[in-house]
């Protein structure tokens, strides 16, 4: 399947999809099946009586599976149709000539996931940015930490332009209160990952709340203006009605192959900012005028050695 639960799943249901008043997240996924019975050409939802069934710990969580031989894991049932997660209880873990497994009885299509489950928060703490940006198309990075023990217990990039919010949710219900940090580092342009350059005051877990966070002293790398010139051969006029409606560009660091987006240019926006290009830095670049489908203009190796950046394409289809 397309989807497997895994890390924090959220809000968890009982065996009859009632909400708890809890969440949870995988901490070490033992063994999982998808199961999607068929009779006639027709999927089955759900079935009675519920059908038992073993569910073998896969090769490579043997060895510690091995180790909870007669403990308890916790099963867990995700239901696609629904998209919801109920907890079935603890099985016992236990071997036979074939392998270790848990008992399982299914009643519905769906995953059925043997884990180490943690509970978590539902709650949501949130704060609102207050920054002298409005465009930033780069994010900033965020720890969160156990303000007891100093654990780190999450790391994330987040929007930095004004009035955008960063929250936090899910942590552990054991842990009491946390703190939020954002450090002087983003995606594109890196800078000090260390350089812890705001901190929020301890926060009560499991608890809602909305606060501010005032970075407005922060500065973010320079801008790089983008300019897109369309040029036709000598002796041929552009008509820029034939232009597509839409243009798409990616960049990657020179000889990387490893296209990240860029841009996206209109027919009568051809210029913009962006905060992912470093100066100094060697780029190849390359424009797409059918969706990302191909991309038929290409630049290698351009040094970027300015805060602008002309982009010259010779767009033979219109050109006349």
């Amino acid at each position: 399947r397309n989807y497997v639960p895994v890390g924090n799943v959220g809000r968890l249901h009982d065996e009859h999809f009632n909400a708890l008043t809890y969440g949870a997240e995988i901490q070490k996924m033992h063994a999982a099946v998808w199961l999607q019975p068929i009779s006639d050409g027709v999927e089955w939802w759900s079935w009675q009586p519920a059908s038992r069934m073993k569910l073998y710990l896969s090769a490579d969580a043997k060895s510690s599976s091995i180790e909870k031989l007669g403990q308890q894991v916790e099963l867990l049932h995700y239901d696609e149709h629904l998209g919801r997660v109920r907890t079935l209880g603890n099985a016992l873990v236990e071997q036979d000539a074939a392998g270790v497994f848990v008992a399982i009885e299914a009643d519905r299509a769906g995953y059925y996931i043997a884990a180490d489950v943690a509970k978590t928060c539902t709650s949501r703490a949130s704060w609102e940015i207050y920054s002298k940006y409005r465009d930033l198309d780069i994010s900033g990075l965020f720890r969160v930490h156990d303000a007891e023990t100093k654990v780190l217990l999450r790391t994330f990039y987040n929007n930095l332009n004004l009035n955008s919010t960063v929250s936090v949710s899910g942590l552990p219900v054991d842990v009491n209160s946390y703190t939020l940090s954002f450090y002087d580092y983003t995606n594109f342009q890196g800078r000090d990952a260390n350089a812890l350059f705001w901190q929020s005051a301890p926060t009560k877990n499991c608890e809602s709340s909305n606060s501010y966070m005032d970075i407005v002293t922060w500065d973010a790398p320079a801008a790089v203006e983008l300019r897109v010139e369309v040029k036709c051969p000598a002796g041929q006029e552009f008509d820029e009605s034939q232009l597509p409606a839409v243009m798409h560009a990616q960049f990657s660091v020179s000889g990387k192959e490893s296209w990240n987006d860029l841009a996206k240019f209109t027919r009568s926006e051809r210029t913009l900012k962006t905060y992912k290009l470093k100066i100094g830095e060697s780029y190849d670049f390359r424009v797409s005028t059918d969706g990302k489908a191909t991309w038929p203009y290409r630049e290698d190796g351009y040094e970027l050695s300015s805060k602008r950046w002309l982009i010259r394409i010779l767009p033979t289809d219109s050109c006349q």
